[in-house]
């Protein structure tokens, strides 16, 4: 039973410290926060980084397709890259119908201003009224990702304390895209030589029969014919 009152003062004491060191992700106005996630260091995301690398050690020692897709896709650099990342937030807010994504886009760059170290890295609106997003950085150590989807209603930020590398980063996202654009390439690749479906091969079965049944009549009234014929003039002989 002490222990038990132990384990939870000390619970009381550090969630409120967890909860403040959460990074702050601005909420749209007239919004509702329907989905967080938040990942830290000293909890799953330290267990993430940790096990990729021994995931993709021992998949690549056993052969097989998968063996060789995780050796591909280079696990180790994508670690490599997100190394120093310390937290990572995600967030998914909801609102009223009739959203204004130009607008959500408009409302993180006030609340994301220069004074304070923040620098937006994209900004893109080409595919209104589908959505729009945008990314923004403060001095290379933190990260934010704005994504508005107007079927939805609803917006998707997420993000990062810590530092990201992103040339390593960067490189390791091309070749991966890289890799499954080839993967895509071989598959149709293989689909086009691949032999006609059975399909085709029932119909030309199912034409022969029909040519054989039409063939077929016309020998029979061949004979009938002939059979006539020679009756006839068997019929004549006795009259001469």
């Amino acid at each position: 039973m002490r222990t038990s009152v132990v384990i939870v003062l000390a619970l009381m004491m550090f969630m409120p410290a967890a909860w403040a060191q959460q990074p702050d992700i601005p909420a749209p106005p007239n919004s509702t926060l329907v989905t967080e996630i938040n990942l830290s260091e000293s909890d799953i995301l330290g267990m993430i980084k940790a096990a990729i690398p021994a995931f993709a050690e021992a998949v690549t020692s056993t052969p097989g397709e998968l063996s060789y897709l995780i050796s591909q896709l280079n696990l180790n650099a994508l670690v490599d890259s997100i190394r120093d990342v310390k937290q990572i937030r995600v967030v998914q807010y909801r609102l009223l119908p009739g959203i204004d994504s130009k607008g959500i886009l408009d409302f993180y760059d006030q609340s994301l201003p220069d004074s304070e170290g923040w620098s937006r890295l994209l900004y893109d609106i080409s595919a209104l009224p589908k959505g729009a997003a945008a990314i923004y950085t403060r001095s290379g150590q933190d990260f934010l990702i704005v994504g508005v989807d107007p079927s939805k209603n609803a917006v998707f930020a997420a993000r990062t304390v810590g530092f990201v590398d992103v040339p390593k980063l960067a490189e390791w996202v091309g070749k991966a895209l890289s890799y499954f654009v080839f993967l895509d390439v071989q598959k149709k690749q293989e689909t086009e030589s691949q032999p006609a479906a059975p399909v085709e091969k029932s119909q030309t079965n199912s034409t022969a029969p029909a040519v054989t049944s039409n063939t077929s009549p016309t020998k029979s009234s061949t004979n009938t014919t002939s059979k006539t014929t020679t009756q006839s003039s068997k019929k004549t002989t006795p009259s001469k």
